[in-house]
């Protein structure tokens, strides 16, 4: 994203070496998106309430969307056809990374469910 807004910013000089597998833009974008998210965490849950009734109306609407948009783009194409390149172990492993990609995005939506369930067994109101 921040190429996107500063083209410059592909030439970020690393200053760290290569053995400590990150660059010194990568540990920069993790500083700025720690800096941007910090303040997001310490907001009580029971303070978002809206915004999560309103993420549970529009994401599965825009989940659907996009899943749509992608069968029509892709059409009956060759993708639907192909047959696995991998297999044992590495088709295993393979598997268990893209689930982990996709419930990925649905670990924020089970973390606040199961805690908001938890504030409202105790009686606090939402």
């Amino acid at each position: 994203m921040l190429i996107a807004f500063a083209p410059s910013f592909r030439n970020f000089p690393n200053h760290l070496p290569a053995s400590s597998n990150i660059t010194s833009a990568g540990m920069l974008c993790f500083f700025l998106f720690w800096l941007i998210q910090f303040p997001f965490v310490l907001i009580h849950p029971t303070k978002i309430k809206y915004f999560f009734w309103a993420k549970s109306i529009f994401v599965p609407i825009v989940f659907l969307g996009l899943f749509i948009w992608a069968l029509a783009t892709a059409g009956k194409g060759p993708i639907f056809e192909e047959k696995t390149t991998v297999s044992g172990s590495k088709l295993a492993w393979t598997f268990l990374s893209s689930m982990n990609s996709v419930l990925g995005n649905y670990a924020t939506l089970s973390v606040n469910v199961s805690l908001l369930s938890f504030l409202v067994e105790r009686g606090f109101e939402l």
